[in-house]
């Protein structure tokens, strides 16, 4: 399951222990993630205590990037297919 907080931890990276900048898989993330959102918002309330609305910045592709919590995702893996 994908949330608010897993969003802004891919969308805005700290650099790992010891590390003094950014891993390449760590940018990478942070690019693919940035390209596929356009916006994010929170509609919680009190029918759906839980509600994220992601909207996709390229289309299928981007929607099916988002929805997989980027798990696989990177680049250089398999594209999902569309149809």
């Amino acid at each position: 399951m994908l949330t608010l907080e897993d969003i802004e931890r891919a969308t805005n990276p700290r650099p790992k222990e010891g590390r003094k900048s950014l891993s390449q898989e760590q940018l990478n993330l942070r690019n693919l993630m940035l390209g596929a959102l356009d916006t994010v918002r929170d509609e919680s309330d009190k029918d759906a205590p839980v509600r994220l609305v992601l909207d996709s910045a390229v289309g299928m592709l981007g929607a099916a990037v988002i929805a997989s919590g980027h798990h696989g995702a990177m680049p250089g893996s398999p594209r999902p297919r569309r149809g």
